[in-house]
């Protein structure tokens, strides 16, 4: 039995068929014909806290490391509990490959949190490949045909776990700065392409393999990408984009899994990232088919909120709040979205109708009245004086345990300990 995370970073819903019915139908939607998909899955907007979610099935309230670049291991030392834990518990080998561009925009030469975050991601696995010349290059490519099909033989006797962290959309120089509605789609079926041949190789066939697909978050197209890229934007421009950090087309994020004994399903109730935890630790249990049915049940909900905290480098919350302050949030129910800005002078509550094919979309400021109040209670909690000290506090205290390996065990425990009563 084999058990395969595709994962595409940067890829928006919205430039996917099965998602946003009006885009071409590609290798993609084929696969997601007979899967249960989720509709309206959010993540953070950008890769670290999102991914992080993903894997340890928690969000921002209960995982330090997603509030944080600083912060080294999200992933392990506070939280034990990790999709590869979860597979090598039940017998599985477990193996990551990843793409990875090092000359590519995002890399980790050019920022020093990278390579803290993506060791943290594939340090726990049995087996670890990363690295490419070109952001398009295959596995076959990358490695050569023999040592490829050495690492992901299904011939073999042990249950795998394969992650295959895709970076050629987030390496592509299409998708980022200056970036169109056209260049990035272009980039995006040039990478669901460099997906088939990888699949080909990896010889996944749909009757004995489980597959899962996700991605992280969209993309800002220019000319709005300038929120994001320069160091320094005039307020004007800010106040006039800033609803691009928000948008549907940046935070949402692709999910379906499909497999043997698996029913298609589409799900069509806004959840957050933290779910795809349960979806995958299922296909480590026994009776995967049964286990992932179970899920869609546990979803519904009247109404979820989502906070977002993209680095905004020209923003008013640059430098130190944006390490562990989300001023961004973002409350859907049904086809409605209201947002909330900290801080906005037009007293920050926000609404508009939903729309995946626009990478900003127009928010109409709304009274305090006009808003679900399970938002504003969330809202007025989250921004409290009392949490905000407990998010500090509980920041600068992660920060320390994930730099104190050097200390002594005994400062280290301390510190874990301290850290355990803040979150209570």
């Amino acid at each position: 039995m084999r058990v395969i995370w595709y994962f595409i970073d940067a890829l928006s819903p919205s430039v996917v068929n099965t998602f946003n019915s009006p885009q071409p139908v590609t290798y993609l939607d084929e696969l997601a014909k007979n899967a249960l998909k989720l509709t309206n899955a959010y993540g953070y907007g950008y890769t670290q806290p999102t991914v992080t979610s993903m894997f340890t099935g928690t969000d921002h309230s209960e995982n330090p490391g997603i509030e944080s670049k600083a912060v080294e291991n999200p992933f392990r030392r506070i939280f034990d509990q990790t999709v590869t834990s979860e597979f090598k518990k039940n017998g599985f080998q477990t193996i990551y490959y990843a793409n990875l561009n090092l000359k590519a925009v995002d890399c980790p030469r050019k920022h020093r949190w990278n390579p803290r975050y993506f060791q943290t991601l594939y340090r726990d696995f049995d087996v670890i490949s990363r690295g490419a010349e070109r952001p398009d290059q295959t596995v076959e490519q990358h490695l050569g045909a023999a040592q490829a099909a050495r690492l992901f033989s299904p011939d073999t006797k042990q249950n795998q776990f394969i992650l295959y962290y895709d970076f050629s959309l987030h390496d592509d120089p299409r998708s980022y700065k200056g970036a169109t509605i056209e260049s990035y789609r272009a980039a995006a079926q040039d990478s669901i392409g460099n997906m088939k041949a990888n699949l080909e190789f990896l010889k996944y066939d749909p009757a004995k393999d489980y597959l899962v697909f996700t991605s992280d978050h969209g993309l800002t197209l220019a000319p709005y990408s300038d929120v994001y890229f320069d160091s320094k934007v005039s307020p004007e421009f800010y106040e006039k984009n800033w609803s691009t950090i928000v948008s549907e087309f940046r935070m949402q994020h692709c999910f379906f899994v499909t497999g043997p004994g698996i029913k298609p399903q589409t799900v069509s109730t806004p959840v957050h990232a933290k779910e795809v935890f349960k979806f995958v630790k299922a296909l480590a249990q026994p009776r995967p088919a049964e286990e992932v049915a179970k899920i869609p049940g546990m979803l519904s909900v009247s109404g979820a909120c989502f906070s977002t905290m993209a680095p905004v480098y020209g923003s008013p919350y640059d430098k130190f709040t944006q390490f562990w302050v989300h001023p961004y949030w973002v409350f859907r129910r049904g086809v409605e979205k209201w947002v909330y800005r900290h801080g906005d002078s037009n007293g920050g509550y926000y609404h508009t109708r939903l729309g995946l094919d626009l990478p900003t979309e127009t928010l109409t400021p709304v009274s305090e009245a006009d808003v679900p109040a399970q938002f504003k209670e969330q809202i007025l909690g989250y921004f409290s004086a009392s949490n905000q000290a407990k998010l500090y506090a509980k920041m600068r205290c992660a920060e320390t345990i994930a730099f104190s390996r050097q200390s002594s065990k005994r400062i280290a425990k301390a510190l874990r300990n301290t850290f355990t009563l803040i979150t209570r």
